[in-house]
Order: C-alpha cells, then structure tokens, then sequence
C-alpha cells in the first residue's frame, strides 16, 4: 500500500553486525554480515580533494554496477545481484543524459566457491561522477564552465589569458596550467566529448553472504554460510514447507466458511425478528472481530 518494494535492517549482536534486505510482497531475504566499513567522513578525511555532493544530487538514481557476479554462472548468485539492483529505482537509458549521472554504486563480488557461487564476500562502494570538458586548455575550461572568471586588470585581452601570459599580469590564481588541475588523470578525447572521472565518497561496506531465503524472513533457505544440506534434505525440507502452505490454505477456506455460516445465521435472525436489511455492514464489522477471533484460536 505505501508503495516500498525493499526494506534494509540493521541488527547487531555481540559477535557481529548484520544487513538484512528484503524483497516485499513475497522476497527473497538476503542476509549479509558486515565485515569492515568506513563511513562518508571517514572517506572524506583520507581523500586528498574531498567531494560533497548536493541534496538534489543525492535524489537522483545512481548508476548500479554488478561485478563479477555472473562468473559462475549460479543462479543463485544472479538472484542476489537482482535483489541488490533491484533496490534503486531503474534509470531509463533511452532518456537519461550524461548531466543526469552524477553516482555510481559498486557492488563486487568474490570469494565464492565453485559448488556454490552465492557464498563470498560483497564489497560496496559509492562515486560521485565527475564530468570535464577535455581538448581544451585548463583556462579556456574554466571560462567556458564559468566556475571563476579571472580578473583581466592587467591583459590588453582575452588572448593574453588564452595564450598563458606571465603570472605577474594575471595573478596567482592562474599561474600554472597544470598546477592543481586534474587532467593529468583523464585520456585526451577530442570532437568535442566529455572524460569522466569517479570520486569515492563513501560509505564503503564489506559484507560476507550469510543467508539467502526465498520469502519475507521466511521460506526455503537457497543457501546458509554455516548449513550445508544434502540433497535429500532439500527435498524434505521443499515437502514439509509445501503441507505447510496446503494446510494454512486449509485454515484459511475453514475460516471464510465460518464466517459466511455466521452471516446466514444473522440474516435469519433479523429476518425472524423484522430488522431491516440495510444494517448489514454492521454485520460485517462483527464478522471481521469473529475472523480474528479464529486467527487466534488458530
């Protein structure tokens, strides 16, 4: 009803802390225990030029990327990289512009072994995309961005700024080409195209898959970090999970008889006694606190 499709808890014990996400209506639950972590100003304190982004920037869906989790070609693995996907809405690749990409979430997968590709560890990290044009000095850049339009006191023009006249004309600001800038760091692309460069900005988690359920904290256990099953117990386990929906399917029916029988039973009580027949809605109400009523003799 309020429109949440994933629920991310957090619970900790005195061995360990753990994330539990969960696909609503009907799962799957993936359990993961948090190994390390570094939170945003953690980050921030070990980067040399720290970057913040704004709110609106922060609102915008991230761009999602999955490594390494198909290497094996298990399907469970492929479940948990959908379930992790699937928890920031969808970006529509024929409308979304580059201007518009301003994260990207890294979820790298690892450590898995070869019977069951689902276990191993789960790393997260979060860029902030930063986008520059390239073929172009460092000065014409910074005027045609408009970020900080120099001061021209001491240039007969333009071409004096362009054309890298001395420092003592145009001040320190602008000294040096190369001094501070970042293109040292991104390939030369020319016709007018875009190098792209990504910050980390935290946080940054390191998780070891514990648990993976097919339902909302309920249901078939896919895998268990610490339970192996053999084959045979899959099969009973499925069994018993199977008489266990059959015979809650059964209360269910039992109970809507119930309460159906009620209701004739009043009908022909106020038939017998001349009531009107426009007060069943308060029948109604008496039959919702009859149901709970055999919920909870159930």
């Amino acid at each position: 009803p309020l429109g949440v499709k994933n629920l991310l808890s957090f619970s900790s014990t005195e061995k360990a802390t753990y994330l539990r996400v969960v696909r609503t209506p009907q799962g799957p639950t993936l359990t993961l225990r948090l190994q390390s972590y570094a939170l945003v100003a953690d980050v921030a304190r070990r980067a040399a030029k720290p970057v913040s982004l704004s709110e609106r920037d922060m609102r915008t869906s991230p761009l999602v990327v999955l490594s390494n989790f198909a290497v094996a070609d298990s399907p469970k693995a492929k479940l948990i990289a959908t379930l992790l996907q699937g928890i920031f809405p969808p970006l529509n690749v024929a409308t979304t512009t580059l201007e518009q990409c301003k994260r990207v979430v890294l979820f790298h997968h690892s450590g898995g072994d070869s019977e069951d590709a689902a276990g191993g560890t789960i790393e997260l990290r979060h860029y902030a995309i930063g986008v520059r044009s390239v073929g172009v000095s460092r000065r014409v850049r910074r005027v045609a961005e408009r970020r900080a339009l120099p001061s021209l006191g001491g240039a007969a023009d333009i071409a004096d700024f362009v054309l890298n006249k001395p420092a003592a004309a145009l001040g320190d600001d602008y000294a040096s080409e190369s001094e501070g800038g970042d293109e040292g760091e991104h390939a030369r692309v020319r016709d007018d195209r875009a190098a792209v460069r990504l910050r980390e900005i935290g946080p940054r988690l390191t998780m070891t898959v514990l648990k993976l359920q097919e339902g909302v904290n309920d249901g078939a256990v896919l895998y268990h970090a610490h339970v192996a099953k053999s084959k045979q117990e899959v099969r009973q386990l499925k069994a018993a999970l199977a008489q266990k929906e059959k015979e809650k399917a059964a209360r269910r029916e039992q109970q809507q008889r119930n309460v159906e029988r009620k209701r004739e039973r009043r009908r022909a009580e106020r038939r017998r006694q001349g009531l009107p027949s426009d007060s069943e809605g308060d029948d109604d109400d008496d039959d919702d606190d009859d149901d709970d009523d055999d919920d909870d003799d159930d």
